[in-house]
């Protein structure tokens, strides 16, 4: 069972490594070239998608306590990406702002590392 469980870990986090990298390299094409990788703004779309994934996984727990962790965890991890997601398209919709795929993926990963922490505390 121990060895199953690590498996899946392993499976999740080659489906993560794999949903970032296509969003890095999509996101080098897009017209947000000009956009930092690196700064405050990413900062922040990571810590509040973390708190969004962390706080999705334990509402899940709450009201689902028989849930198995995989699919929490999964889900809590696209639930917390929602916020993140519904802001960029907001933003595409009322220039001069723009949908950023580098916030985005910042999204994707302060979410999933917030339901994975959550996840790893559980067992």
């Amino acid at each position: 069972m121990c060895q199953n469980h690590a498996r899946r870990r392993g499976f999740l986090l080659t489906l993560g490594v794999l949903l970032l990298l296509l969003l890095t390299v999509h996101s080098a094409y897009a017209a947000d070239t000009h956009e930092p990788w690196f700064g405050v703004d990413k900062a922040l779309h990571f810590m509040l998608s973390f708190g969004a994934g962390a706080g999705s996984s334990l509402l899940l727990g709450v009201l689902s306590p028989g849930i198995p962790a995989d699919l929490r965890f999964a889900l809590a991890g696209a639930l917390g990406s929602l916020p993140g997601l519904l802001k960029e398209i907001r933003d595409q919709l009322h220039p001069p702002d723009y949908f950023s795929y580098k916030d985005l993926t910042y999204d994707l990963l302060g979410a999933f590392s917030g339901a994975g922490f959550i996840y790893l505390l559980s067992g």
